[in-house]
C-alpha cells in the first residue's frame, strides 16, 4: 500500500500508469488534471506534483521512475494491472468459457468507479461497453443455453445495466428454462419493485412470460 501525499499525486500516477505505453505532453497533463487553472498555476502544480510522485516511487524502490523528454512525461516502470489484464481479455478474437470466466472475475465493476477524475469517464464508458458486448455475444450462443456461466453472465449484465429490459427478459427466461420456480417468482417481484421506483410498469414481454409461467407452475 502506498500513502499518497495528495489526491492529485495519486491521480497523476494513475494517469501516467494508464498511458504508460506512450509519453504524455505536459500541456495535455495540464489540460486533463488542472482544466480550471490558468497556465502558470497549472504548470506550477504539475512540477510540484511530479516532484512528490518521483519521491514516493523512489522510496518504493523504483529508480528513475518518471522520464521527461521534449516536454513529454513517461512513467518509467513496467507495472502490471488488472486494467492490462482486462484489455487483453477484451482484445481476444474468440472467447471460450475460460476467458469469459476470467472476464467476470476481472471486471468487478466500472473502472475507477470511486474516483471523479474527468479523464476517466471516456475510459470507463469504453470498457463497460466492451464488456457488455462480449457478454452479450456469449449468452447468445446456443451452447451456452443451460450453463451456470450463462447465468453468471446474465447477472453481471444486469448488475452493470440494471434497468435493461433485454437483460431482464433473458435472465427470467433462463430461470424458467431451468425450472427454478421460486427464483422466477422472486426475480419477477424484484423487477416489479425496481421499475416501480422510477414509475415504470413491467415490460409487456416479461409480464406475458410470467403469466405463462404461472399457468404451468
Amino acid at each position: 500500500m502506498i500513502k499518497w501525499r495528495t489526491r492529485k499525486v495519486r491521480e497523476l500516477f494513475l494517469y501516467l500508469l494508464f498511458h504508460q505505453k506512450r509519453p504524455m505532453l505536459n500541456a495535455i497533463l495540464l489540460e486533463e488534471l488542472w482544466p480550471d487553472l490558468d497556465f502558470e498555476k497549472a504548470a506550477s502544480n504539475l512540477h510540484t506534483t511530479i516532484y512528490h510522485l518521483r519521491k514516493i516511487l523512489k522510496d518504493n524502490g523504483i529508480q528513475d521512475p518518471i522520464l521527461l523528454v521534449n516536454n513529454h512525461y513517461k512513467l518509467n516502470a513496467q507495472i502490471q494491472t488488472d486494467y492490462d489484464e482486462l484489455n487483453q481479455l477484451l482484445e481476444q478474437e474468440q472467447h471460450d468459457e475460460k476467458s469469459i470466466q476470467q472476464l467476470l472475475n476481472c471486471y468487478e465493476g466500472d473502472f475507477l468507479i470511486d474516483e471523479e477524475y474527468l479523464w476517466v469517464n471516456q475510459i470507463r464508458l469504453r470498457l463497460k461497453q466492451a464488456v457488455l458486448h462480449v457478454l452479450e455475444q456469449y449468452i447468445a450462443r446456443p451452447n451456452a443455453a443451460h450453463t451456470l456461466l450463462k447465468y453468471n453472465c446474465l447477472q453481471k449484465l444486469l448488475e452493470l445495466d440494471e434497468y435493461n429490459e433485454y437483460y431482464m427478459f433473458q435472465l427470467f427466461e433462463f430461470l424458467i428454462q431451468q425450472n427454478r420456480k421460486q427464483e422466477c417468482i422472486k426475480f419477477f417481484e424484484s423487477i416489479e419493485a425496481k421499475l416501480a421506483e422510477i414509475d415504470l410498469p413491467v415490460p409487456e414481454k416479461i409480464y406475458r412470460k410470467y403469466n405463462e409461467f404461472l399457468l404451468n407452475v
